[in-house]
């Protein structure tokens, strides 16, 4: 009997002591679940910080570094021609010149606007004001010139170029010695007076060209 007592008491404490250590080596799961959540908080603000993507950033940046340049069309031995320009300052005006033409100061009020290419081709450039002579005192003086270089010089017709450049004033002359040509305008625009003295060649036939560039002159 006392042997049978000291079993059942024998096996209920191994029941006991196993249950305690069952109980003690049970996993908790609730520390990892409070992980998952922080991990999962952290991502979603940083994906909150992060800006969305707009179109405008998506699309290239312009730029004004390609200025576009004024352009000059014009005739030469029976050919369209379109140049760009470049502004370039003289003493008392800006013109516009075609790459492969250079502006040169002669004498005070007096430049020259020479072909890179044969510098005896060029174009006298007189710039004056209303205020210091008249239009017609300055046709009469180019009229003069023109029979010192030859007697039989003619008219050129510059109508077409006096409406395009809404011209106040305009007069033009010139004159042929075999293939080279002389040729001389005078202009009034606003309070501005130009002569232009062309020295052209067949060859080159470059005369509305210089006559386009001698018409872009603007005062300072």
């Amino acid at each position: 009997m006392k042997n049978n007592l000291l079993l059942l008491m024998t096996l209920f404490l191994s029941i006991v002591i196993l249950a305690a250590c069952n109980t003690a080596e049970e996993p908790t799961t609730e520390p990892a679940s409070d992980s998952i959540t922080a991990d999962s908080d952290i991502n979603n603000n940083a994906e909150e910080k992060e800006p969305p993507i707009t179109n405008e950033e998506q699309e290239e940046p312009q730029t004004d570094s390609e200025e576009v340049k004024p352009e000059i069309s014009y005739t030469s031995n029976n050919e369209e021609q379109t140049e760009s320009t470049t502004s370039v300052d003289s003493e008392k005006y800006t013109i516009q010149t075609i790459e492969g033409f250079s502006l040169t100061a002669e004498e005070p009020g007096k430049d020259v606007l020479y072909y890179e290419k044969d510098d005896s081709i060029f174009m006298r450039i007189e710039y004056a004001t209303v205020n210091d002579t008249t239009f017609d005192d300055l046709v009469a003086n180019t009229e003069e010139t023109m029979s010192a270089i030859n007697e039989e010089y003619e008219t050129f017709d510059f109508k077409t170029y006096h409406d395009e450049n809404k011209l106040t004033n305009s007069a033009a002359y010139k004159t042929n010695f075999e293939d080279e040509e002389v040729l001389m305008v005078v202009y009034e625009k606003g309070d501005s007076l130009v002569r232009l003295t062309i020295y052209d060649h067949a060859k080159y036939d470059l005369s509305d060209a210089f006559i386009k560039m001698g018409l872009s002159v603007q005062p300072k």
